[in-house]
């Protein structure tokens, strides 16, 4: 899914996670991965799924429904691809050319 495929109010949902993250360590990511406690974003790494440099790819939630898949890269996190229907976002492959 293209940003430009998104509704307003999705877009603004996207704006909305980008800001919080942009205010959050690394360390406080990892923090949000949990399987017991569906917090924050979410950060859950996706079995098997690397990028070509070996980075892990994992997903992070923007809404309740709706997820991104992301790697790190240094500092910064890399949207690979969002995914409105939550499920897609651990069949889909792909960022492997990063």
């Amino acid at each position: 899914m293209e940003l430009t495929d998104l509704s307003i109010d999705e877009l603004d949902q996207v704006e909305a996670s980008v800001k919080k993250i942009n205010q959050m360590t690394w360390d406080q990511i990892y923090k949000t991965s949990s399987k017991t406690q569906k917090r924050g974003l979410n950060w859950e790494p996706i079995a098997g799924q690397t990028t070509r440099s070996g980075k892990t790819i994992a997903s992070i939630r923007i809404t309740k429904k709706f997820r991104a898949r992301v790697c790190r890269d240094g500092r910064f996190m890399r949207f690979i691809s969002l995914h409105p229907d939550h499920d897609s976002a651990y069949d889909e492959l792909g960022g492997d050319d990063l």
